[in-house]
Formats: structure tokens, sequence, C-alpha cells
């Protein structure tokens, strides 16, 4: 919903494919900050790191090192941010990013 700022994320499905073969760490972030430490007080989700260039990546509640559900409250109403940190530099990047979950309020 796009006035929500209090979510539960469920699921989150992505792709990202650099031009570059690089690999990659997706966060997902509550806020957007310019100061890092900031930035990762505001993580909600992470990756891990060497996410490979064009694999598609399911991330769903449970499994073994349980990174979801997770609950969130969203600086900016129905937004998420996100950051990718690259092994080099990526040229251009094509892919998604969908978070899927429940309105909390």
């Amino acid at each position: 919903s796009p006035t929500s700022t209090s979510v539960t994320i469920n699921t989150i499905k992505w792709q990202l494919t650099p031009t570059n073969a690089v690999t990659y760490q997706l966060y997902l972030l509550e806020d957007s900050q310019a100061d890092d430490q900031r930035s990762e007080s505001d993580i909600i989700f992470d990756s891990g790191s060497a996410q490979a260039s064009g694999s598609i990546y399911i991330q769903v509640a449970g499994g073994s090192t349980a990174k979801l559900p997770i609950q969130a409250k969203l600086a900016t109403a129905g937004t998420i941010w996100y950051l990718v940190d690259w092994s080099a530099a990526p040229g251009d990047t094509t892919g998604y990013v969908k978070v899927f979950g429940e309105v909390l309020g």
C-alpha cells in the first residue's frame, strides 16, 4: 500500500544482471541516509555476499538461516530503499527486486 509505513516482509525475489561479470550484495533499507552508519542501522534485509550476475533469487520465510519474515518501519510511506554493493564496476545493469508481505499499519 502506498500509504503504509509498518509492514511485514514475507518473500523477496530479485535478479540483477550487470554488463560486466561481477558479483554483488543486495540490501533493503527502511530509509535512505547519506551517512554509512545510519544506513547500516536501517538494513532490513541482506542477501549475503557473492550473488551471481543473472541468477534468480527467492528468499522466503523459514529455512535453515531464517531471514524472513521481518517487520519494518518505513521512513517514507510505501517506499523500501535498496543498496547494491558491487565487487567491481558493474556497467549497465538490468533486473528487478520484488517484495511481498503484509501491511501492519
